[in-house]
């Protein structure tokens, strides 16, 4: 049997030129390290850490600025891949030039500090999504507040997709009109607006301005209806703002 060597003390650095020193030293599938920052990790082998490949899950890599973190959400578990999708979705969104070119709209959004750690997310996540009665309810920032650009435990909240789909940005502008106006050939206006994905026809005005009004009155009406259908499965503060929500021109 090989002499045992003690290799307590050793410092060691990763491809991501994190370094460790080793703590604690059982055997050569068991060590301690503790990282730069204090961050202390059990359990690691020496061939791991003598060869640069142990991982430090406060490293940055997920869209530059998020980090998986040390706590008790795991990699191995369905829910926790599914809080890791919609998490590094969310960061994607705000700092990913790649879906700002596709979705211009969400250029100057950021996430918030605190959830730069997915583990803080995941508790989050945990403690105001069901995965029973929201299936397929979607990540929102803006519903409780309109023109939020900040993803954050204060201004986020679980909706249904239907609800979600009522306020999805319009692609970047070519004409100067209201929303859901058009010009004729005949130089009058007409109005249109898009409820569960089908176009409805308003008709035509002699204005932009009394087209959008149409529109305006069309599309509030059905935010409204949405707010009643859902309001015994929506967060209150949702129903409230879906009730107060106020088309603008300039949406």
């Amino acid at each position: 049997m090989p002499e045992f060597k003690d290799r307590t003390g050793g410092k060691y650095t990763n491809k991501n030129g994190y370094t460790v020193e080793i703590i604690k030293y059982v055997n050569w599938h068991n060590c301690t390290i503790k990282f730069e920052d204090g961050t202390i990790v059990e359990g690691i082998s020496f061939g791991n850490i003598s060869g640069g490949t142990f991982g430090n899950k406060n490293h940055r890599s997920f869209s530059g600025v998020g980090y998986f973190g040390y706590g008790k959400f795991k990699g191995d578990n369905p829910l926790t891949s599914f809080y890791l999708n919609t998490w590094s979705c969310m960061l994607k969104r705000c700092y990913r030039d790649d879906v700002h070119k596709r979705q211009p709209h969400y250029k100057g959004c950021t996430v918030a500090e605190e959830w730069h750690n997915f583990q803080n997310f995941a508790q989050w996540m945990e403690d105001n999504y069901n995965p029973v009665t929201m299936k397929s309810w979607q990540l929102d920032k803006d519903t409780i507040n309109k023109g939020n650009t900040i993803y954050s435990k204060e201004s986020c909240i679980f909706i249904p997709s239907e609800i979600n789909l009522i306020f999805t940005k319009r692609p970047v502008k070519i004409s100067k009109l209201p929303p859901g106006v058009k010009l004729t050939k005949g130089g009058r206006f007409t109005a249109n607006v898009m409820l569960n994905k089908v176009k409805h026809w308003l008709g035509v005005f002699d204005t932009p301005e009394l087209a959008f009004e149409a529109y305006k009155t069309a599309k509030e009406t059905h935010i409204k209806n949405l707010a009643d259908k859902w309001k015994n499965l929506i967060d209150p503060r949702v129903y409230q703002a879906l009730y107060n929500y106020k088309v603008e021109i300039t949406d």
